[in-house]
């Protein structure tokens, strides 16, 4: 039985989505659900039973010896295949034949070849067809008496489609069997194909349901085919639709009950209804879809193994069915899903050169199987400097020292994992703008081949910038000027770093209202002057904390004949530089009219007065 402690807790907006929607292929339902349903979790369960349905033929009636190879080269077939579990009918006709021992003829091949097997008396002989006593248990019992302790039986099923129309059967007639049949063969398993119990809950109208004490497994089953312009057409979409209430509703009522899933894997070509034969990517992909569910077993449904079978299949590639079932077996069984992923802080934001950076590396075993020699590496790109761990959580790690980083996690259980956190300075000498990409891997020699076994961070790292400033400042200051004044202008410059900046430009153009522009003198960092520019200088180097100022003066336009103001703007530029306002500063002055004449140079006129 599969380990119930790993059955995921549906959402329960789900649930109650998957329990009120209708379950045979409306599309209203596949809109409620959508690809959610399918991909609600990364794990993928592996069933504890895998295997078919009806390995060997009913006929002929009577088994015997002459037939033992037979049986054993398809039970060989079977396990080649990758399955563990066989249903298998045994024919009835036996009863009372003296023959009864020719039925573990099978179960002697089964034991031989490890293969567990479910019985099945075909026809059954418990549903008598009378209302009052609706099931008859002389022959299943007889059947029992035979073949009940064997090594290789692992129970037999009871009731074929119990909840189906026509066939229904009450739930108190289902428990009643089981009591009846548990108590004369307690140590079997009471197996039931029930179809899809969720749906037959709402759509029967005797109020049946299913509860604890009605069988040990339930197996349900849905061909996922239906019929467009009379094609019948694949939609996956509708499995989780059919599998995922069944599961919920099983683990809820009966804990103890198993669930198992039927697949359609072969079809008869003259079948009118959707069953025809999918294709081996349709098996594939049945499974994965519904081993996303914590069924406890994956039964496929062949519809004859045999040549005789095989001679009534219309649709060619018989062997390519087969083969699907072997990769499936090989695929996905045995292994440990694995999952690595990395992220980075800080995120989404601009790093420069120096920065330091912090990696976390979050691993976990989904299973099912437990990883042992599980290697989790980190290469350090080169751009990436004085890596350090700074510590991990969760499962033991064990460092590697010849690695920049690996380590090793042994044993890494199922739903075990951890988190690993590093950090680095990203290189102070970086020149340029680069991408730097950081991958981290998990392997095992058990882990399943899926894209969650690495995970890449990339971070952006931009050239370093420097943070340059300029400003501008003009004498005098708060005091009127007229045409023909003399103004002095400063300008003062800083490199606050945090590297020497080259080729740094200053210009400085000077207004046309402003005449015989003159630079009168500089200080601190040297500057050298652009001729053909008013004003131009460059600065190379301009080491971190240097700056300097420069000191000009000009005069004002004497012929300006109304008020104005002119304007000057000083920049500073270089090739890495943080754009910001620091980088120009505007001087403004007002230039009034010309002034009244001074004091001295004013005349006083008295009227002249004559006597006489």
């Amino acid at each position: 039985m599969m380990n119930k402690k790993r059955i995921q807790i549906l959402d329960l907006m789900t649930i109650l989505v998957l329990t009120t929607v209708t379950l045979c292929g409306a599309a209203s339902a596949r809109e409620a659900i959508g690809a959610a349903a399918l991909a609600h979790t990364c794990l993928l369960y592996e069933p504890a039973h895998y295997g078919t349905t009806y390995l060997y033929p009913l006929n002929p009636i009577e088994w015997d010896e002459e037939y033992t190879d037979d049986m054993t080269e398809a039970l060989i077939y079977a396990k080649d295949l990758g399955f563990t579990t066989v249903i298998q009918t045994f024919p009835a006709a036996l009863l009372g034949s003296g023959r009864e021992d020719d039925w573990l003829l099978l179960l002697n091949e089964a034991q031989t070849v490890e293969i567990d097997i479910i019985a099945y008396l075909w026809p059954p002989t418990t549903d008598t067809g009378n209302p009052d006593d609706p099931f008859y248990y002389d022959d299943l019992k007889a059947f029992l008496d035979v073949v009940g302790d064997h090594p290789a039986l692992l129970g037999y099923i009871g009731l074929h489609e119990p909840v189906e129309p026509e066939k229904e059967i009450s739930a108190d007639e289902l428990r009643a069997f089981y009591t009846e049949m548990k108590d004369y063969a307690p140590n079997l398993k009471i197996a039931h194909y029930m179809g899809e119990i969720a749906y037959w809950e709402e759509h029967r109208e005797d109020g049946w349901a299913f509860s604890d004490g009605m069988c040990d497994v339930a197996i349900v089953w849905h061909y996922p085919f239906r019929y467009i312009d009379e094609i019948p057409v694949y939609e996956r979409e509708i499995v989780p639709l059919v599998v995922q209430p069944n599961v919920a509703l099983v683990h809820e009522r009966d804990p103890d009950a198993e669930m198992w899933f039927l697949g359609q894997s072969f079809a008869y070509s003259e079948h009118t209804r959707n069953l025809r034969m999918p294709t081996p990517e349709e098996m594939e992909d049945l499974y994965l879809v519904v081993m996303q569910e914590p069924v406890d077993g994956f039964m496929w449904y062949p519809w004859g193994h045999t040549e005789e079978y095989d001679a009534r299949l219309g649709d060619e590639g018989m062997e390519e069915q087969q083969e699907a079932a072997r990769n499936i077996a090989e695929t996905h069984m045995g292994y440990a899903s694995l999952e690595i992923s990395k992220s980075v802080f800080p995120a989404g934001t601009i790093l420069y050169p120096g920065d330091s950076v912090t990696y976390t590396l979050t691993f976990t075993n989904c299973g099912p199987h437990v990883a042992d020699n599980t290697v989790i590496a980190d290469p350090i790109p080169s751009n990436l400097f004085t890596p350090t761990i700074v510590g991990s959580s969760g499962a033991t790690v064990t460092r590697t020292y010849d690695v920049t980083f690996a380590w090793t996690v042994y044993p890494l259980e199922v739903g075990d994992g951890g988190i690993i956190t590093l950090t680095g300075v990203i290189n102070p000498d970086l020149k340029t703008a680069i991408n730097i990409t950081n991958t981290a891997e998990i392997t095992a020699p058990v882990a399943r081949d899926s894209a969650t076994l690495s995970s890449t961070a990339t971070i952006a790292v931009s050239e370093l910038l420097n943070n340059l400033e300029i400003s501008k400042s003009v004498f005098p200051v708060e005091t009127a000027v007229y045409p023909g004044d003399t103004i002095t202008y400063t300008l003062a410059f800083t490199n606050y770093g945090p590297r020497v900046a080259d080729s740094v430009v200053i210009t400085d153009l000077v207004p046309s209202d402003l005449l015989t522009p003159t630079i009168v003198g500089s200080s601190g960092a040297v500057i050298t002057r652009t001729h053909g520019t008013t004003f131009a200088w460059t600065v190379d180097p301009l080491e971190v904390g240097g700056g300097g100022t420069i000191t000009l003066t000009d005069v004002i336009n004497p012929g300006l004949e109304t008020v104005t103001s002119i304007t000057n703007t000083a920049e500073i530029t270089g090739p890495l530089v943080y754009d910001s306002p620091t980088l120009s500063s505007t001087a403004v002055i007002s230039v009034s009219l010309a002034p009244p004449p001074a004091p001295s140079e004013m005349k006083i006129y008295m009227p002249l007065i004559r006597n006489g």
